[in-house]
């Protein structure tokens, strides 16, 4: 016989429903918002009102809806066959575990406690510590996540992390203890190497300072970027441009092994016959 399954997630009532344990008429309705409901629902910390408008800030900060982005190309590609959902829903899913995206947004969760911790161990050395602990992990080959900054030379430092600091100011959270760190440690990094931090770092060190464990900040991450992917496919599914469904073909170049002919068609057909790579 299988075990039960127990959970307090949610419950629906009569006159009433309520979300783990809590009335949503008479507990939630007014206080909860978005953030602290979706917290909640995950059995994360309570997010306060201000932690919520500090999130939605992050949110507008974060936007980039460009769709010359690989995972945004995505949504116009199966957008483009008319169905805006289908397309959403792809897209997060390719995105699991996905060098952008809810998971990467988490990635550097080890790298920005370690600077936190490092910090609170060597502050006269901070400097040091750091470059020590970079340059060891990539002397590996080992990735440290929350740097690299992606569109070549002409765009040395991630925008959307310096409108996150704006946001981070905003709202007094600029010295918490996980972000000060991570960001200080930025700095120090991308002096010494030019290897600049990203926004992914900023997401990870705000989500460890309101409470969050590495895998409540995807959930998190998840809400944060599908603006800009709902955005991205319902353009695409109101478009339904079928032109973004094949490339031309002058855009096109065979570069594999030239067509094989059996024996017997080699032996009866010409040199012309025999084709080549195009």
């Amino acid at each position: 016989m299988s075990a039960a399954i127990r959970t307090n997630v949610g419950c629906a009532g009569y006159g009433d429903n309520y979300v783990r344990g809590r009335s949503v008429r008479d507990e939630l309705l007014g206080k909860d918002t978005r953030w602290s409901l979706l917290s909640r629902l995950i059995d994360g910390p309570e997010l306060s009102r201000d932690d919520a408008q500090f999130l939605d800030d992050v949110l507008v900060a974060a936007a980039c809806p460009d769709p010359r982005i690989w995972p945004l190309k995505i949504a116009w590609l199966l957008g483009s066959y008319g169905d805006w959902w289908a397309a959403a829903a792809g897209v997060q899913s390719m995105l699991a575990e996905a060098r952008m995206g809810p998971w990467a947004g988490a990635a550097p969760y080890a790298v920005i406690e370690e600077f936190a911790r490092l910090r609170a161990c060597s502050h006269e050395s901070f400097e040091g510590a750091v470059l020590a602990y970079v340059e060891e992990r990539w002397s590996r080959g080992a990735v440290v996540w929350g740097f690299g900054v992606a569109g070549g030379g002409g765009r040395r430092r991630d925008e959307r992390l310096d409108r996150i600091a704006e946001a981070a100011a905003l709202h007094g959270r600029a010295d918490a203890v996980h972000y000060s760190a991570a960001m200080e440690a930025g700095e120090i990094v991308f002096r010494a190497t030019d290897r600049a931090p990203n926004m992914a770092l900023a997401f990870a060190a705000i989500g460890r300072d309101l409470g969050l464990t590495r895998a409540e900040i995807e959930v998190v991450m998840f809400q944060i970027l599908e603006p800009q992917i709902l955005g991205n496919a319902y353009e695409s599914a109101r478009l339904s441009a079928s032109t973004l469904q094949r490339l031309p073909d002058s855009k096109l170049r065979y570069v594999g092994q030239a067509p094989r002919l059996s024996p017997r068609a080699a032996a009866t057909s010409g040199p012309a016959d025999r084709g080549g790579a195009r």
